[in-house]
C-alpha cells in the first residue's frame, strides 16, 4: 500500500475517533438514577433538543427519561415555570396519569416510571394559568422528537 494512502487512512480514522469522543453526551449507562424537573430548577440544558438522544440506556445523560420535552413562549424563549399534566382523555378529562414541573429553562422531564399505553393527552399550564391541550394522543414520552421537528414547538402564551 502506498505510504500516503496509509497515512491518509490513519489520519481519517483518528479524526472520526476524535469527533465521536466530543459528542454532547457520553456513552455510559445511568439508568436507575432519579432525575425529575423541579419548579425553579435550572440544572437542565439543551432546550428544544430531543432529550432522549442522551437520556436513555447507554446514552450517557443523567437518568433515563420516560417523559421529557421543552415548552416555549410565543417569543421563542423557554417557559419559566408551569406544569405539564398527562391525562387518559383529551382536554384534561379522564384520569390524571402524571404531573411534571417545568423548570426555569422551559424543560420538563422525569425518570419516574410511566406507561405510554395506548397514548395520553398532555396539557401544559404556564405559571399564570394559561393552558394548552394536545388534541391527539401522544404515543411517546419523547416530546421533542416531534415538536420542533415535524410539528410546531410546544408553545404557550
Amino acid at each position: 500500500m502506498n505510504s500516503r494512502i496509509a497515512l491518509s487512512v490513519l489520519i481519517t480514522g483518528m479524526l472520526f475517533s476524535f469527533l465521536g469522543s466530543i459528542s454532547s453526551c457520553s456513552k455510559s449507562s445511568s439508568c436507575g438514577k432519579t432525575n425529575v424537573s423541579k419548579d425553579g430548577g435550572n440544572e437542565s440544558h439543551n432546550n428544544g433538543r430531543n432529550c432522549m438522544d442522551c437520556h436513555h440506556d447507554g446514552g450517557g445523560g443523567y437518568g433515563c427519561f420516560n417523559i421529557a420535552g421543552s415548552a416555549f413562549t410565543a417569543a421563542g424563549d423557554g417557559v419559566s415555570g408551569g406544569t405539564v399534566r398527562l391525562y387518559s382523555e383529551p382536554n384534561g378529562q379522564g384520569t390524571l396519569l402524571a404531573t411534571l414541573s417545568i423548570d426555569k429553562l422551559g424543560n420538563f422531564y422525569t425518570t419516574n416510571a410511566f406507561s405510554v399505553g395506548n397514548g395520553f393527552y398532555p396539557m401544559i399550564e404556564n405559571s399564570i394559568g394559561h393552558k394548552v391541550y394536545m388534541p391527539s394522543p401522544a404515543t411517546s414520552g419523547s416530546c421533542n422528537s416531534c415538536h420542533g421537528v415535524s410539528t410546531s414547538r410546544i408553545q404557550i402564551q
